[in-house]
């Protein structure tokens, strides 16, 4: 299988490996994209356009990126946008992707009347940017969630396109992705727009990007370093630019994949925030502090359960929350990508829960074990255990092997005094059940901690700690305290009966 039909390939098992995210009943579609018809009075032409949107887009209320890109109606569009789906789940941002279908397509594409080259125009390109900077984009915009980051991406007189649009009109887009753009056959208008622009442009925000192979056009091969001596040149300041030779042949097949990753060869995905506590509750006429972490981005919020957006308040530091509230919080990476929201409740509570009334415990907790495959994340051991016994506390060393297996504790934890406490769980796949209502619930391939504040009695409250692991690396389970005069630490084997 050759280069060409292996990213095909990849692009295409991208969509359908992806996690479900729409119906997947007998004779189900699974959408790459939909088309749009809409009349160009620029072009004086209908034109048609693919849009393909992320498969989060219908449940997250996120926006996105745009990425244009021309010639599609060629049938490597849907494995274009199968690249761009794979790569975003963690190596490029996730992207609303408009195809342009083409109806004249060396009128549109080219600069000038070129001779010999059938319906090509003076103007042809102006009125095609123009198309774009007056119809398409407006009308992406007003019907999508986009952000304001534009990309634009075209091979051989796409790559011709690409760069022109860049010389004349550099405010369209922020990024510039030109596969074997072809120079040559218009070198004096191009060259000299080059020219022009880059010696007087002093700055340039702009991101430029070319990737042609060796055995390319000579309309490519010999005019590209023409076109790069006048970028070393001048250079703008913030203008950032590459330009990779390859061996191979006019607009190699990776072309996209190659240069998304010259696009961002460095991307980390926006981690969602962690808000602590979630959930929390407070005793009424009190306060719970509430801090966010785990980011690297502005992370901005609501308290009034609307979704976050880039107007919403950037958080600076830890709240005080003395009413009932839902805080609603999201990453925001400028105009690239932004987390999904997340949210935790807090609320005022009359007074402490109440402990049980128990007599004759023992000290440590009772443990069950199993060893089974399970992949739905249970509630409690059902099946005769393989192993049982009392621990003094929470204690991972009794399982027999590092893989497919349950442990289980129950007991009772003893709380000093009334008022709100913070608990941690530290742990891969788990779930805690306090007073007999689900507590926390953590399911990861790596620890994680989950923190919840609640009001308690003083006095016994029933615990079951539930840890299932499948093939995890690590196995941890811890449990951690805070509140009514003890700072945060592991619940010591004292506080635990059965």
């Amino acid at each position: 299988m050759n280069i060409r039909n292996s990213l095909l390939w990849l692009g295409m098992f991208s969509i359908l490996n992806l996690e479900p995210a729409y119906p997947q009943n007998e004779g189900d579609e699974l959408p790459v994209a939909v088309y749009r018809k809409t009349y160009s009075e620029v072009l004086g032409e209908e034109r048609t356009v693919a849009v393909s949107l992320p498969v989060s887009y219908e449940s997250s209320g996120k926006r996105y990126p745009v990425l244009y890109m021309l010639d599609a109606e060629d049938s490597d569009f849907a494995g274009s946008v199968g690249i761009v789906r794979f790569l975003s789940r963690y190596r490029i941002p996730e992207m609303i992707v408009v195809g342009v279908v083409n109806t004249v397509r060396n009128r549109d594409l080219w600069a000038e009347k070129i001779q010999g080259l059938a319906l090509t125009t003076d103007g042809g390109a102006d009125n095609f940017l123009e198309y774009f900077s007056d119809e398409l984009i407006p009308f992406i915009d007003e019907n999508y969630r986009t952000t304001a980051h534009r990309a634009i991406f075209g091979g051989s007189a796409g790559g011709h396109f690409v760069t022109y649009a860049l010389l004349k009109n550099p405010g369209l887009f922020e990024d510039y992705l030109a596969s074997s753009p072809v120079i040559g056959f218009s070198e004096n208008r191009l060259l000299t727009e080059a020219e022009t622009v880059f010696s007087r442009q002093k700055s340039l925000n702009k991101r430029y990007f070319i990737y042609y192979g060796k055995t390319d056009y000579n309309s490519v091969i010999q005019r590209i370093p023409v076109l790069e001596s006048i970028i070393r040149t001048h250079n703008p300041d913030g203008f950032t630019w590459g330009i990779k030779p390859v061996e191979g042949r006019h607009v190699p097949p990776e072309s996209l994949y190659e240069l998304l990753m010259m696009l961002y060869p460095d991307w980390q995905p926006v981690r969602p925030p962690v808000i602590t506590p979630s959930p929390g509750e407070f005793l009424r006429g009190g306060s719970i502090s509430v801090s966010i972490s785990g980011i690297d981005d502005p992370v901005h919020f609501t308290l009034d359960g609307q979704e976050p957006s880039r107007r919403s308040p950037v958080w600076d530091g830890p709240i005080s929350i003395g009413k009932s509230t839902t805080l609603k919080a999201r990453a925001i990476r400028g105009d690239l990508q932004e987390s999904g929201t997340v949210s935790a409740s807090f609320t005022p509570v009359d007074a402490p829960r109440p402990a049980r009334s128990v007599t004759n415990l023992k000290s440590g907790l009772t443990y069950a074990y199993i060893e089974e495959q399970l992949f739905l994340d249970p509630d409690s051991i059902s099946s005769p255990p393989a192993k049982a016994g009392v621990v003094p506390s929470i204690d991972l060393s009794v399982r027999e092997r590092d893989q497919f297996y349950v442990l289980q504790f129950d007991g009772f934890i003893k709380i000093p005094s009334d008022g709100p406490y913070r608990f941690y769980i530290v742990s891969n796949r788990s779930k805690c059940f306090l007073d007999g209502a689900l507590f926390t619930s953590n399911h990861n391939l790596s620890p994680q901690e989950k923190v919840r504040e609640i009001c308690l009695a003083s006095g016994y409250h029933s615990i079951r700690i539930v840890s299932y692991v499948l093939t995890h690396m690590e196995h941890v389970l811890q449990l951690y305290w805070e509140g009514q005069g003890l700072d945060k630490q592991e619940i010591p084997p004292s506080a635990f009966y059965h």
